[in-house]
């Protein structure tokens, strides 16, 4: 498994890299289309149907008015964005 950081801005861009030093390979980079502050960003284990670890990451975002969001990144570098109800 890869190991990860990701980063937002004030524009609501996402990015996430692999980590290594000095520098890390972009992974994707993501707009998020939400006027709010993203205030947390969260990597969720994820697990095949095997129950083996997968390498392919998910990470939450949340926003100041509430808002969440997953980020799911893909093996062909085909990122989904799925916004997450709130109750």
């Amino acid at each position: 498994m890869k190991s990860l950081v990701s980063f937002s801005n004030r524009r609501h861009l996402v990015q996430t890299s692999t980590f290594i030093f000095p520098l890390g390979l972009p992974l994707a980079i993501v707009n998020l289309s939400n006027t709010s502050t993203i205030t947390a960003l969260y990597f969720v284990p994820t697990t095949k149907e095997t129950g083996s670890m997968t390498s392919l990451p998910r990470l939450i975002a949340c926003c100041a008015d509430g808002g969440l969001y997953m980020v799911e990144y893909g093996d062909d570098g085909q990122t989904t964005i799925v916004d997450l109800p709130s109750r």
